[in-house]
C-alpha cells in the first residue's frame, strides 16, 4: 500500500496544496526554504499514533488513562506554530491510499464485507480518508476524521449529531462488528509515515555494552552492534550487511571493534580493515539510510536531502537501491518520498518528480518539467559562482560550456563579456 493523492491546508507554510499523484519512490525537488519539508512533517503529524484519555476499570474504581488508540482520533501534544501563519484555522487534510492486489481483503478479513467494498480480481483498492487537527489549547491540538471512504462507499462517516457511523453500504452484520473492520483497516496506519531527517552523520562513540538504543546518528554504531547480537534481530543485521557489500556498493564486510571504551564500526575489504569514517562521509550516510529502510516498520519512509555527501552516481545507486527494496518487498517499506536540491538523478523509470516553490507567503507544488530542471540548475549554479574563485570558474567554464543547458545557464547569470574576462 502506498500514499497515491494528498491534499493539506493551513500546515505550516502550506496553505492549500494538492499533489495530486505519487508514485511508489517520489521526488519533491526544490530550492531551500521551498517547503518540501513541510509535506514530510505533515504526513508524520497525521499518521502518528494518537494519544487520548479513556476510562479504565481498577480495584479502585473508574480512572481516566492516557492510551494511544490510533492515529485516526487523539491528541497532537506541542503543536504550537504549525499553522499556517500562526492562524487558529484547522489543518484539513485529504489522504488517498491504494492498497494493492488482495491487501484490503486480507485485512477485511470477512469474505461478505470485502465483496461489498473491494474491487474483484486484485485490482487494488483506494481508501479516501478527510479529517483535521484542530487547536484545543495554547501547544495541543487534536486530530479526528471527518470520512473515510474505499472505493467511494462510506466506511466512516460522523452523523449530523456528533455520532460515528461505521460500514453504511454493508447491513447484514451488527455494530460492533462494523467498527472492528473499521479499526482493523485503520490500525494498518498506525505510524504509517516516518521521516529520516538530513542530520546523518555517525559520530564517536562510547562503548554502551549492550545498553539497548535507537536509531540515531549519536548511537548508531552500538544500535547496529545490538542488531547483531540480538537473536531476534540478526536476520535483519544480515539484510543490511548483505546490501551494504553487494553490487552496486561493493563496499566491504561490516565489523565492529570494542577498545579503549569505544565502539566503532570496521569495514573489510580484501585483507584491511578500516574505521568506517576513514571511507568517509558518503559511505557513512548510504549505511546510515540502509538501516533505516531495512528495519523499518512504517510503510512510507520520508528521507531529507538523499543526495547530502552523495556524487551523481552514488545517489542514483541509492536510488536503484530504494527501487529494489520497493519491487522485491524485502522489507515493509512500500513506497519512498525524498526531498532533494539535486537535479543530478538520471534514472528515472517508475520514479515521479515534484517540483516545489514558494512565492514568499505559501508553498506552490507543481509537476516537474524542463522550467523546473532550469529553475534548480540555475540557482545551483549562482550560489556556486558566488563561492568560487575566478580560477576555479574558468576550470568549470572549459569543462561545462560544451553542455547547451550549462551555457544557458550560465549567459543568464552573467555578461558575455563578464565571461570572457573570467576566460581570460
Amino acid at each position: 500500500m502506498y500514499i497515491r493523492k494528498f491534499k493539506i491546508a493551513n500546515f505550516r507554510s502550506l496553505k492549500e496544496v494538492t499533489i495530486p499523484n505519487l508514485n511508489p519512490i517520489t521526488i519533491l525537488h526544490g530550492d531551500n526554504d521551498a517547503g518540501k519539508s513541510n509535506v514530510l512533517a505533515a504526513l508524520e503529524a497525521i499518521f502518528k499514533n494518537k494519544q487520548s484519555i479513556v476510562t479504565v476499570s481498577t480495584n479502585e474504581g473508574q480512572k481516566p488513562e492516557k492510551r494511544f488508540i490510533g492515529f485516526w482520533r487523539g491528541d497532537i501534544p506541542e503543536f504550537t506554530d504549525n499553522y499556517y501563519r500562526n492562524t487558529d484555522e484547522p489543518i484539513k487534510f485529504e489522504i488517498t491510499i491504494r492498497f494493492e492486489g488482495q491487501e484490503l481483503t486480507e485485512i477485511i478479513n470477512n469474505k461478505y464485507v470485502s465483496d461489498i467494498l473491494c474491487h474483484k480480481g486484485g485490482k487494488g483498492d483506494d481508501a479516501i480518508i478527510t479529517g483535521k487537527i484542530e487547536k484545543i489549547k495554547f501547544r495541543d491540538a487534536y486530530q479526528k476524521l471527518d470520512k473515510v471512504t474505499i472505493n467511494n462507499k462510506s466506511v466512516y462517516e460522523e452523523g449530523e449529531e456528533g455520532n460515528q457511523i461505521y460500514l453504511q453500504a454493508v447491513d447484514k452484520i451488527s455494530e460492533h462488528d462494523k467498527y472492528v473492520i473499521f479499526e482493523n483497516v485503520l490500525r494498518e496506519l498506525n505510524d504509517y509515515f516516518v521521516i529520516v531527517p538530513s542530520r546523518r552523520y555517525i559520530k564517536s562513540e562510547k562503548d554502551l555494552k549492550g545498553e539497548i538504543c535507537s536509531l540515531d546518528p549519536n548511537s548508531f554504531k552500538n544500535w547496529l552492534f545490538n542488531l547483531e547480537m540480538d537473536r531476534g534481530s540478526y536476520a535483519i543485521f544480515e539484510n543490511i550487511k548483505r546490501v551494504f557489500a553487494d553490487t552496486p556498493f561493493n563496499f566491504g564486510e561490516i565489523g565492529f571493534a570494542r577498545e579503549h571504551d569505544s565502539m566503532d564500526i570496521l569495514i573489510k575489504r580484501g585483507e584491511l580493515r578500516l574505521p568506517i569514517e576513514r571511507l568517509g562521509t558518503g559511505v557513512q550516510q548510504i549505511l546510515f539510510l540502509i538501516a533505516n529502510i531495512i528495519q523499518s516498520q512504517a510503510r512510507v519512509v520520508g528521507i531529507e536531502e538523499l543526495e547530502i555527501n552523495l556524487s551523481e552516481k552514488s545517489q542514483n545507486k541509492m536510488l536503484h537501491i530504494l527501487s529494489e527494496f520497493i519491487q522485491n518487498k524485502g522489507t515493509r517499506v512500500r513506497q519512498i518520498i525524498i526531498t532533494s536540491h539535486s537535479y543530478d538523478y538520471g534514472e528515472k523509470g517508475q520514479v515521479l518528480r515534484w517540483w516545489v516553490e514558494n512565492d514568499g507567503t505559501e508553498t506552490k507544488i507543481r509537476k516537474w518539467d524542463n522550467d523546473s530542471e532550469a529553475a534548480l540548475m540555475e540557482t545551483r549554479i549562482a550560489k556556486l559562482m558566488m563561492r568560487l574563485s575566478n580560477e576555479d570558474l574558468k576550470r568549470i567554464l572549459l569543462q561545462e560550456m560544451s553542455k547547451p543547458e550549462i551555457k544557458s545557464m550560465l549567459v543568464q547569470i552573467f555578461t558575455i563579456e563578464e565571461i570572457k574576462n573570467i576566460l581570460k
